[in-house]
This record gives C-alpha cells, structure tokens and sequence, in this order.
C-alpha cells in the first residue's frame, strides 16, 4: 500500500465537479490497494412503502451501481444497514452476505469485480443513511490483511468525501431558507418520505398542483436544482427532520 499524501485527501475539498471528485477518489483508492469505491447518502426514511431519495458516487461499473440503485440494496445491504446502526467501519466479503436477504445481490456484486472490502459510516444527525467504502475482485479471505491495514486511510478517506459530496450537492444555507412557510415545510418533509406529489396532496388535504407550487417555492428558495438536492438541503438545515 503506497503512502497517501495530505495534498491527496485535500486536493478532493477542492473539486469543482463530482466527476474530478470520482476521479481523484479513485486515484487515492488505488494507492490503497483497492479497485473501486461507493459512496452513498440516504436522504429520508427506510421504511416499508417509502423511497427515501437517494445519493451515490461510485467508480463501480455503472450497471451495478445501478442496480444497487433501483433495487433500493440499502435496505438489506449488510454494510449499509451497519453503518445506520453503528458508528465504526466494518470489513465485509461473502461470509457477510451468505445466507441473508442480500446474498443474491452478493452475487451481482462479484460479477462486477466486488468481492470483499471495508466500509465506514460518516452519518451526521439530518441522514438516514453515509457511508464510503472499497472493494477489490479478491475473496475476503486473501484480502482481509491488506483490508485491516487499510482500515484508519480509509476511515479518513471517509471523511474527505463526505465533506466535498457536502460542498458539490451545496448543503449550505441560503439567504431565503429562513422564509420557508409552514406548508412548503410540510411538502417537504413529506416528500422527504418518498411520497409522490399525489399522495402528499392527499394527506395535506390541497390538490397536487397546490403541492408543485409549494415545492417549487421551497426549490427556489434553498437554491436546489432538482427535488433530490432540495430535500438533501433541507434536511442538512434542519428545516425538516427525518
């Protein structure tokens, strides 16, 4: 594993793309040993019926990362559901998997070269789920040494791209989010929940048009470019909760 430069890690808060971003993860990733890397934030609750919005950054091949995606793996991943419920990284490879709801996503995996890997939780109070991890196309148990040596790099790896996804998506406050009205903080944290605009007109009692003024108002306000960024601002304002 070759030695990381303090000039790498910070080189990534620099960034003026999530592309250069990806990139620049990977080059550190390599120098650690590993083939790839996935980072991920979960924007709401993971709860049955709802589909929290989501974020990834990932130098995995794009039709995994895809199907991680549309198939909502977080929801039975194991290093994902570890990193919700814990606050130290955790080193994983086919025994994490075997015999679990997300062994055959295991398998989908080590097709695209994700074998085994580390995982590290860098979850602040407004996100359900934050993590960053590697992987490398090895069996966990040819890997575990170099995963172990690994393992403080990559905690501060972590914590690098976390804080420069925070600068790129913008979660910063924005001169207009103190005038956010009391309904358009209901849609929001209604559709913080996953709820399509139908359903948060039904619950609020107004009519779907009523909402997509509401939600566009807030969009505008917290200077989002699409109701994913909108709802990631929100939350890491404490306008809404989780």
């Amino acid at each position: 594993m070759n030695a990381i430069s303090h000039q790498s890690y910070q080189a990534l808060l620099s960034s003026t793309h999530f592309d250069e971003l990806r990139d620049r993860v990977q080059v550190i990733v390599k120098q650690l040993g590993f083939d790839g890397f996935l980072y991920l934030t979960v924007l709401g609750k993971c709860e049955p019926g709802t589909n929290p919005d989501t974020f990834i950054l990932s130098s995995y091949d794009p039709a995994f990362v895809k199907h991680y995606q549309d198939h909502h793996c977080y929801r039975f991943d194991p290093a994902a559901i570890h990193i919700r419920q814990h606050q130290y990284p955790i080193h994983w490879g086919r025994h994490s998997f075997t015999g679990t709801r997300a062994e055959p996503m295991y398998q989908t995996a080590r097709k695209y070269g994700v074998c085994s890997g580390a995982t590290f939780p860098v979850t602040p109070p407004s996100i359900t789920i934050a993590g960053f991890g590697y992987a490398r196309n090895q069996e966990i148990e040819a890997s575990l040494p170099d995963i172990q040596v690994s393992m403080p790099h990559g905690q501060l790896l972590a914590t690098f791209v976390h804080q420069a996804v925070t600068r790129l998506l913008n979660l910063y406050e924005s001169p207009e989010a103190h005038s956010i009205t009391e309904r358009e903080q209901a849609c929001l944290s209604l559709a913080a929940q996953g709820l399509r605009d139908s359903e948060i007109a039904d619950m609020l009692g107004i009519a779907p048009r009523t909402v997509l003024f509401h939600l566009g108002n807030a969009r505008q306000k917290l200077q989002a470019d699409n109701r994913s960024q909108m709802i990631a601002r929100a939350m890491a304002l404490k306008i809404i909760g989780i």
